[in-house]
């Protein structure tokens, strides 16, 4: 317990102290095994950015293997939880389509949108330039 509440506080230090971003700080801490889990159930518990983070890490394959299937599942549940970034992501994986996704740029235009909505600059600029 006191290895997980050290490794949380580690990474709530680096996230506020802007010394990088969450996504370093998720590859710096995210490999024990134990902050993944904590990880998984704050999204359970509905905090979007962390629900965000875990769609960056299982879409880069940082620290867990890579599935896209799980990133968009958690990217999703982000922008449920009106977390832009989670928004943006969704329209970026719609947009460009892969192989668990077909391209759909209606649906990447609505996370577009709603991503700007939020605050997510990205998100008015795909906006704007998806035809």
């Amino acid at each position: 317990m006191k290895k997980l509440l050290i490794s949380l506080s580690a990474l709530f230090i680096v996230l506020l102290s802007g010394c990088g971003t969450p996504e370093i700080a998720d590859k710096r801490y995210v490999g024990d095994g134990e902050s993944l889990r904590q990880m998984k159930k704050a999204c359970k518990l509905n905090d979007g950015f962390v629900c965000s983070r875990l769609g960056f890490l299982y879409m880069n394959g940082e620290g867990v293997k890579k599935n896209d299937s799980k990133a968009k599942r958690y990217y999703s549940k982000a922008c449920d939880l009106n977390d832009g970034q989670g928004c943006y992501m969704l329209g970026v994986f719609y947009e460009h389509g892969n192989a668990s996704l077909e391209q759909n740029y209606s649906k990447a235009k609505e996370y577009y949108s709603k991503a700007c909505d939020l605050g997510v600059t990205k998100g008015c600029v795909s906006y704007k330039e998806l035809k």
